[in-house]
């Protein structure tokens, strides 16, 4: 490749601009990238926003694929064929989608391929593909352990994807050369040799890429997922707690998750700690049970609130980032009680808003967090320790300065023009790498 312009051309693939956090954070560095001057185009299974350069690849019934998949149902090979896994899991299956869409830019054209949350949407040979099409280095973003495994987006306590899957946990009955251990092998076989640099967004992406029998060796990029900053910044406690509703004299603990009910989310930890918390006996400096109201979001809040020993309100899924923003800005606190995760970035967004975060030692809560300067860090799943860090904070007669070093601390890491530098400088380190590079 020969060496370009400062402008660069970044294609980005992703099964969604839309919903969820990894959704999020492709749309916010898409546009970060393409508000920084460069090309950038983002092709995507389901459009859900109004962005003019993400592309939804048309469906295509394909005659051969359907065989192909009935031959797999036959043979027990496809997902209809498979057990149902207890978690979210990828059986990289073909999806109906026009192929030749995937490639409709020229050799040339573009510098940098940039992978995001792509399940159900490319296959392992179709990343094969874009790269043998486009001859240019792949970036990948770990937005959960699924790159590095043979198929489960979470391992959990399972260290299969350090050797070579098998025997999988999540897909019951399992074996030694079940659909996680042939998934490893394609991507051993496809992935493993290609030009790709996984981009890890915090310490714990970092520490899981190592670990990869697939990609350990590959180069590891250091860079955070990029927050907007003029949304998510220090606001008015008062004036948010106006427009939401919630009462004047009272502490105010924010949290949600788009599904309470999601296991990896922690929130019957969280249903201990605050149980614990109601129970503390009063001290001088410290809200009593009357003083702490919940401000609860996420799909099932208003019946997960009804279980809580505080009073609360419950405001559903917020699915503008504006009302998100307000929710962080009214709390005194927000917990994070999720112990197997990619982010949150709603640790970022809230630091970032100047509340101080409790959570546990997860993702990339001990990246952000300070315990007693800008938060609390408390030990994983340790639910006692959660309570004991909302006591506390909730006891400092001033969080004026806990909120400053909050928002200190995320805007430094996590700001879009910082982070747009980030991959600038480590896309042109990879110009004229065509070829695989791993080690």
């Amino acid at each position: 490749m020969s060496q370009r312009s400062a402008r660069r051309s970044i294609l980005h693939f992703a099964a969604t601009d839309g919903g969820g956090g990894a959704a999020k954070a492709t749309l916010r560095l898409h546009q970060a990238l393409r508000g920084a001057g460069h090309l950038s185009r983002l092709l995507v299974r389901h459009k859900q926003t109004d962005d003019r350069e993400v592309v939804q690849v048309p469906y295509q019934f394909s005659v051969w694929r359907h065989r192909a998949r009935r031959w797999r149902t036959a043979v027990g090979l496809s997902r209809s064929s498979q057990p149902r896994p207890q978690r979210m899991f990828n059986f990289d299956e073909e999806p109906d989608l026009d192929a030749g869409a995937l490639l409709q830019y020229r050799p040339g054209e573009v510098d940098v391929i940039v992978l995001h949350w792509i399940t159900d949407f490319l296959t392992v040979e179709s990343i094969h593909r874009l790269q043998q099409h486009y001859r240019c280095p792949i970036v990948w973003l770990i937005m959960d352990q699924e790159p590095l495994t043979g198929g489960c987006h979470y391992s959990f306590d399972c260290e299969g994807y350090a050797q070579r899957c098998g025997n999988c946990p999540q897909i019951t009955p399992s074996s030694p050369h079940d659909a996680s251990r042939r998934l490893w092998e394609r991507k051993d076989q496809f992935l493993r040799p290609l030009p790709v640099t996984l981009v890890a967004a915090n310490s714990r992406a970092r520490w899981l890429i190592e670990k990869s029998s697939l990609f350990g060796k590959h180069r590891i990029a250091d860079i955070p997922v990029p927050v907007d900053v003029a949304i998510f910044r220090p606001f008015s406690r008062a004036v948010a707690r106006d427009l939401l509703g919630i009462p004047a004299g009272v502490r105010v603990i924010f949290f949600g998750s788009a599904t309470l009910q999601d296991p990896r989310k922690g929130m019957p930890q969280l249903q201990a700690a605050l149980q614990l918390l109601a129970q503390m006996p009063a001290e001088p400096g410290a809200p009593g049970r009357d003083q702490i109201f919940l401000l609860v979001a996420g799909a099932g809040s208003s019946a997960f609130l009804e279980q809580l020993p505080f009073a609360g309100k419950a405001v559903g899924f917020l699915r503008d980032e504006l009302t998100l923003a307000l929710a962080y800005q009214a709390a005194d606190l927000f917990v994070c009680p999720s112990v197997e995760d990619g982010g949150p970035m709603m640790i970022a967004e809230s630091m970032l808003c100047g509340t101080p975060v409790v959570a546990f030692n997860s993702g990339m809560a001990p990246d952000l967090i300070e315990t007693m300067r800008n938060g609390y860090l408390a030990r994983y799943r340790d639910s006692a320790d959660l309570a004991h860090g909302m006591r506390k904070l909730l006891s400092l007669p001033d969080l004026g300065p806990l909120r400053q070093a909050a928002a200190a601390r995320a805007r430094a890491a996590h700001a879009p023009d910082a982070v747009v530098a980030a991959y600038i400088k480590l896309f042109a380190s990879l110009e004229g790498n065509e070829v695989a590079h791993a080690g």
